[in-house]
């Protein structure tokens, strides 16, 4: 799952493609910062709680988590999001704890790298 990482951050998620896709116009604007705002809300806390019941070993409400949190942000087109999410769902349903990755520190918390953000509105 390390070569996720490796992705540039275009690949994450393009707000400007989004636009394209629904249109480029004021109402496209509109829909659009509903979705992030729908998909960003909860910041971390799925992760966290995806963290804490794969500590507690209650894989499947892991797997149910992850696999909320993959469909909302997959509709922002986060295909590198999606990706790595549905390796991890994969990999605790298949029982490949070897593969679970370090991302959780040792509480079960997400550990995240947030870098710049750009305002949408």
């Amino acid at each position: 799952m390390t070569s996720y990482a490796s992705a540039s951050d275009e690949a994450i998620f393009c707000v400007d493609k989004l636009m394209q896709y629904m249109g480029d116009d004021e109402r496209a604007i509109e829909n659009v910062v509903k979705i992030v705002r729908d998909g960003i809300g909860p910041g971390v806390e799925p992760l966290n709680l995806a963290g804490e019941a794969i500590r507690d070993e209650k894989f499947m409400e892991a797997r149910r988590i992850l696999h909320n949190l993959r469909a909302t942000i997959g509709a922002l087109g986060a295909k590198r999001f999606v990706a790595a999410s549905l390796a991890l769902e994969l990999a605790l349903q298949e029982g490949r704890m070897m593969e679970v990755p370090s991302v959780y520190g040792p509480r079960g918390r997400a550990e995240t790298g947030a870098g710049p953000r750009r305002r949408l509105a």
